[in-house]
């Protein structure tokens, strides 16, 4: 009677694009008459690349593996398995300014895609808010990361944020107290850049 041979290119984990790894491929020849050898191919390609049971391989894009069986009396089976190259997500945080005052309200970010979550490499993160006057004086880096559960696989960004202490204000030029009929006085404020506000005063 016939003696079928069975062949199993058996299963192969997914991989993602932005973490990629070699894997090992294992196939079992079964029935037959033994003697076994494996023929593994590229495919659609048909490209014999090992004739080992256990090849790794390093794809960079999904790729079907054909392993061929061929037992000792020339009779032979094939399978295939494929390793799949899924594409992560593309992790961004929207809402978060480059410089804030101490002084600024909190701050309430946007990650895409949704779902994930956000960190901080010092104080002033909470969930999504951030307030700068927590965070305090500094350069501090924002970092969201995000996973497509269905794949498992993930992506994070960091964004950069400077925290700016507040301006130290001062007034010069004058000298209090002025008689009603004195001349005008002209007031310089340090830092440059401010309004004066008051009775009696322009510009």
């Amino acid at each position: 009677g016939t003696n079928t041979v069975f062949v199993d290119a058996g299963t192969a984990p997914s991989l993602c694009a932005n973490n990629l790894s070699c894997v090992n491929l294992l196939g079992t020849i079964g029935g037959g008459v033994p003697g076994y050898s494996f023929a593994w191919e590229v495919q659609p390609d048909s490209i014999l690349f090992s004739s080992i049971n256990s090849p790794q391989v390093c794809p960079t894009a999904t790729t079907t593996y054909l392993l061929i069986g061929t037992d000792s009396h020339g009779c032979q089976a094939s399978d295939t398995v494929q390793v799949l190259i899924n594409q992560p997500p593309v992790a961004n945080i929207i809402g978060l300014n480059s410089q804030y005052c101490l002084s600024s309200p909190p701050v309430t970010l946007t990650g895409s895609p949704s779902g994930g979550t956000f960190s901080s490499d010092g104080p002033g993160m909470s969930g999504n808010t951030f307030t700068p006057n927590i965070a305090g004086v500094g350069t501090w880096h924002i970092t969201y990361r995000v996973t497509n559960f269905s794949t498992g696989c993930s992506d994070d960004t960091t964004f950069t944020v400077i925290v700016d202490s507040l301006p130290t204000v001062t007034i010069s030029g004058f000298s209090s107290p002025y008689c009603r009929d004195a001349s005008p006085v002209t007031l310089i404020g340090n830092p440059i850049g401010g309004t004066f506000t008051g009775p009696g005063l322009t510009g």
